[in-house]
């Protein structure tokens, strides 16, 4: 009987069996965390990179990158860069606007460089004599706008109200008349003039004024309007008659009216008025009672 063949000898040599090691994980975390991380901090700061606007000025009266855009005493914004326009007839300012007043871009908002600036009709900016110029800006209500053209001068204070009476006075001639003149009722100030220029077909002058909206139940259809401007002699029998409506009216000019006792309605925004030059007599007499404040 033939004996079977030995098995052949196993000549693997021995070695250990590895276990899995979830350990391997914890190596990851770090750079992922830090990954995260940074994508959260590079989103928030997009999101609060605000908003970047451009606003043409006719001068840049001293306006640098840097400066800030006020808005009611606040800082909502910073300059970026100012530069010449091409045509080299104005700058233009590229500013950017905080992410929380980014609704300060709107069409109608209005832009303009605070400085120092004095007159008869008013003084403004004085803030400015020793530190920096700076934007204000007024916020409209149309669509988000990017680019605007700035104002030369600050907006008049009454244009700033909601809710006023806006009418169209037509003269014969400017006289002292300009924006920020003072519109009055009994000597008292009821609103302002916000433009003055010619007509579209040259024959009359238009001024443009804004009555407070307290004051606006007192514009009927009968009201009447004058230039109180300046300075009016009377020489009579009984010697010379002064007529001066306000110290500011002789200043930076003025406008008065008066409305009868049978006045008629209310009138609506646009109405159009003649602007005489003088009252007459019997203007002034009128004392109707109606409801303003």
């Amino acid at each position: 009987m033939t004996a079977s063949p030995a098995p052949a000898a196993d000549t693997t040599p021995p070695h250990a069996l590895a276990e899995p090691d979830d350990r391997w994980s914890w190596i990851w975390i770090v750079p992922v965390a830090a990954a995260l991380l940074a994508a959260v901090l590079a989103f928030q700061a997009w999101g609060q990179r605000g908003v970047a606007v451009t606003i043409e000025f006719g001068e840049g009266h001293g306006l640098k990158a840097g400066d800030v855009v006020s808005h009611r005493g606040l800082v909502v914004g910073h300059v970026a860069d100012v530069e010449l326009l091409p045509e080299r007839d104005g700058v233009l300012a590229r500013v950017r606007l905080d992410s929380g007043a980014a609704d300060l871009a709107r069409g109608g908002s209005r832009f303009w460089v605070v400085r120092p600036q004095f007159g008869l009709a008013r003084i403004t900016g004085l803030d400015t004599l020793i530190g920096a110029r700076y934007l204000e800006v007024l916020p409209g209500s149309g669509p988000p706008h990017r680019h605007f053209v700035g104002l030369d001068v600050p907006p008049v204070a009454d244009a700033l109200l909601e809710g006023g009476l806006d009418l169209v006075l037509e003269g014969t001639h400017r006289g002292s008349l300009a924006p920020g003149s003072p519109v009055t009722y009994r000597k008292l100030r009821v609103g302002s003039v916000l433009a003055v220029g010619l007509s579209s077909d040259a024959r009359t002058v238009e001024v443009r004024v804004r009555i407070a909206p307290h004051y606006v139940p007192l514009v009927r259809e009968q009201t009447r309007f004058w230039d109180a401007s300046g300075l009016a002699l009377d020489v009579g029998l009984t010697g010379l008659t002064l007529h001066l409506d306000t110290l500011q009216a002789l200043v930076m000019g003025g406008i008065a009216l008066a409305t009868p006792p049978d006045a008629g309605p209310v009138v609506a925004t646009g109405h159009r008025f003649r602007l005489h030059d003088e009252a007459d007599d019997d203007w002034l007499d009128w004392a109707p009672a109606l409801p303003v404040g």
